[in-house]
């Protein structure tokens, strides 16, 4: 599954697959626990929606916080992924 947006004169296309098919990436979003770890090399962002979620290299974590969706982003695991953040995302995000 693929779609395309374009912002002004700039045309993104993103591409969705099944996880299990999947052999390179550049965000996995983890729900649950029962996901299978599967190396996807470096630039790798994981991102999840809990802290309580057990798996390998998690980048981002969203949560909710006086009714307000909030992340965290682990800055020790988006340096192992090669991966720069802008410093506009890191002054809202909560820091570990």
């Amino acid at each position: 599954m693929s779609a395309s947006v374009t912002i002004g004169k700039s045309k993104m296309t993103a591409s969705a697959e099944a996880f299990d098919t999947a052999t390179t990436c550049e965000l996995i979003y983890i729900k649950n626990t029962q996901t299978p770890y599967q190396y996807l090399g470096d630039h790798t962002v994981v991102v999840a929606d809990r802290d309580e979620i057990a798996y390998p290299n998690i980048s981002i974590v969203f949560f909710e916080k006086k009714n307000k969706l909030r992340f965290s982003i682990d800055r020790e695991n988006i340096t192992r992924s090669q991966v720069n953040v802008s410093s506009e995302l890191m002054k809202i995000a909560r820091i570990k």
